[in-house]
């Protein structure tokens, strides 16, 4: 039980909270935000 608990910690972290580089160095939860306002756009990719 305590080893479920730390993993979910840091899976919660990791998706929340880490600052990612792919998303210009912001945590995912305040990229979505900052996207879902139109404050920041996200840059375009080739598919």
């Amino acid at each position: 039980e305590e080893a479920f608990a730390e993993v979910d910690r840091f899976i919660r972290y990791y998706n929340n909270d880490r600052i990612h580089g792919s998303l210009k160095d912001w945590p995912p939860k305040e990229y979505l935000r900052l996207v879902t306002s139109g404050e920041l756009k996200p840059e375009e990719i080739a598919l």
